[in-house]
This record gives C-alpha cells, structure tokens and sequence, in this order.
C-alpha cells in the first residue's frame, strides 16, 4: 500500500520546518517565493494529496485575465463584461482581481500564481487557436471559465460565447441580400477564435448568396482604431471603394468610420457599414451604424455564474453556453443593384 505523504515529508525533503510547509498549502505567514516554489515542486514529485480539499478555506477571490497592457484600452466591451461578472460575484461575497494577460506565455506560470495568490477561480477571455496560457491553466486545476471559444481544448474548458459563425454569417448576409457583391472584410487577429469564427461565418454566407469569396477582400489587424484606420487606408490606395465593409468589432468600426471620412466616403451613400460588437462608441456617431449587440454585460453575467458554480462543485461537467445576439438595423446598409 502506498505511504501517505504529510507535510512532514515536504518540509524533510525541502529542509525546511513543517510549519512553513503548512503556511504555502494553508495561505497563512510570509514565504519566500522560492521556498514556495520548491516546497510546491517537491509536494508534487511526492504525489501529496489533501486529506480533504473542501477543508481548505477559500480565498473568496476570482482573478480576471483581461488583455495586455497594450490592447486593454481598445477593448471597449471590457467594462460592460466585468459589470456583468461583479453583478453576481459581489453579492456572492467574492472580489475580482484584474491582471493582465502575460504577453509572454512561456515565462507566465498560472501553477504558481494560482497558488501563491490563493484564488478560487480564474476567468479568461479572448483565446487564441492554441493558446499556451490556456494549457498552463489547465495544469492549475483551479477553476476556470473562458469567455470565447477555447480553439485546441475542446472539452477541457467551460466557456461562455456568442455564436460568433452565426454572427458573421448574418452580417454578411444582411449585406448580400441588400445588393452587395465584393463585400470587405476588416477582421480581428487570425489567431483568435473569435477572428476565425467570424470569417467561417463570412464565408458561409458567401456560398449561400452565390458570391465568391475573394481573399483580397478579407483584411486582419489588431483591435485597434488605428490598425483598422490602416488597414482600410492602405486598401483603398490600390483598389476602388468597396460597396459594404463588415468590422468586425466596435472598435474596428470606428476606425473605418474615420478612414473613409478623411476620404469623403460618405456612410451609406457611396459605402455600406456593419460591425459586430455594439458599444457606447460608435452609438455616439452622428451616423447611425448597423450592428450586432453582443449582450456583454450578460456574457459577464454567465461566466461569473459558471465560475462560482464550479468553485461550489454544483456543476461538474465541462459546460458551454452561448448569449442569444441581435441585429439592429440602423439603415447603414442600403440596396444596391448587383453588377
């Protein structure tokens, strides 16, 4: 039968006194980083288990892994989703730590921060196609719920969303139906799942409006203002104005909005606009802007909700739940008799 492992054990092997080995699994006292670091490692190599992990008192502490310290503040919807996530954590009794997302994953270990800071849950978004910082989070085993589609971890992770093919499915095809044929593209990063979702969608409607799909159409950049003022800026230095432009986010739309007006591209007259992503931004333009409203309050809402659930072990099983969406046409995509 094999030997159960006590602190005892930990504090021999890391020559340090059980005490210390009792304040890194309990949360009491002051330890170095790295006796902290070799007292976990060695706890690990042991195989030492808790007797019973529900005796262990929570933190009553969720960390909230936005974007980096560069794009955060292009992230309009940011506020609406953490007013969505406190809506449900306050009245638990749980604060929220916001730390940015680690630029550089492979220096960035969720192990330990998670136990050092002694959080009882994690919440993610934005991931990527294959996003090591998810992988790290998974090796954690704290509790986590992702916001966006976890591309590469199916199964693994639960997550809250909009169907974001479905949304760029509807986009496109409001477009199409309206008379639009070359219809461009302003999308998000090819890394995310959002980005690659949505071009899915784009594509879809495509076929099923008997349209090609020209890849010169489809144009990537970051979510920024100035990368889609760029992006669009550039385009049209080589190519006619298009009919229609799809952003797909506020603030993509934005800077749409300014590339075509320093060009005296008149919004919808000589070209069409719809985005995906509805914010306080772009619903204070003069022009009236179609879009799609994401509900991100209510995706805050039902992370929180997933989180908490999964920290009391009242849901168990990898869960997916998708916000219900809605387009609000604001006349910005007018018909056009197809060539």
């Amino acid at each position: 039968m094999k030997t159960m492992v006590r602190y005892k054990d930990i504090a021999q092997k890391c020559g340090v006194s059980t005490a210390t080995v009792s304040y890194v699994f309990n949360g009491k006292g002051h330890v170095s980083q790295e006796i902290r670091n070799q007292i976990l490692k060695t706890a690990e190599e042991l195989g030492y288990v808790r007797k019973n992990a529900n005796t262990v008192p929570k933190s009553r502490l969720i960390r909230l892994y936005c974007s980096d310290t560069e794009t955060l503040p292009t992230h309009l919807f940011f506020n609406e989703l953490l007013t969505g996530i406190l809506s449900v954590t306050m009245p638990a009794g749980y604060d929220v730590i916001v730390t940015p997302s680690p630029r550089d994953e492979e220096e960035f270990s969720v192990t330990n921060t998670a136990s050092q800071n002694l959080v009882d849950g994690m919440i993610l978004f934005n991931p990527s196609d294959d996003d090591r910082f998810l992988k790290e989070v998974c090796k954690s085993g704290c509790p986590c719920v992702v916001v966006g589609r976890p591309g590469g971890h199916d199964g693994e992770f639960c997550y809250v969303d909009v169907d974001n093919v479905a949304i760029g499915y509807q986009m496109t095809k409001h477009v199409a139906a309206n008379g639009h044929s070359g219809i461009l593209m302003i999308n998000g990063p090819k890394r995310l799942t959002i980005s690659q979702d949505r071009l899915e969608g784009y594509r879809m409607a495509l076929m099923d409006s008997n349209l090609p799909c020209d890849p010169e159409l489809i144009l990537y950049c970051d979510y920024t203002e100035r990368d889609a003022y760029n992006a669009v800026s550039t385009y049209l230095e080589s190519h006619d104005v298009p009919t229609a432009i799809i952003g797909n986010s506020d603030i993509l739309a934005a800077g749409i909005i300014k590339a075509l007006s320093d060009r005296g591209i008149r919004i919808p007259e000589d070209c069409s606009l719809i985005y995906g992503g509805e914010s306080l931004l772009v619903k204070m333009n003069p022009i009236p802007i179609t879009s799609v409203d994401l509900h991100h309050e209510e995706l805050g809402r039902q992370a929180a909700e997933m989180l908490l659930n999964l920290i009391d072990r009242t849901l168990i099983r990898v869960t997916q739940y998708h916000v219900p969406f809605e387009l609000n046409d604001r006349g910005s995509v007018i018909r056009r008799n197809r060539e």
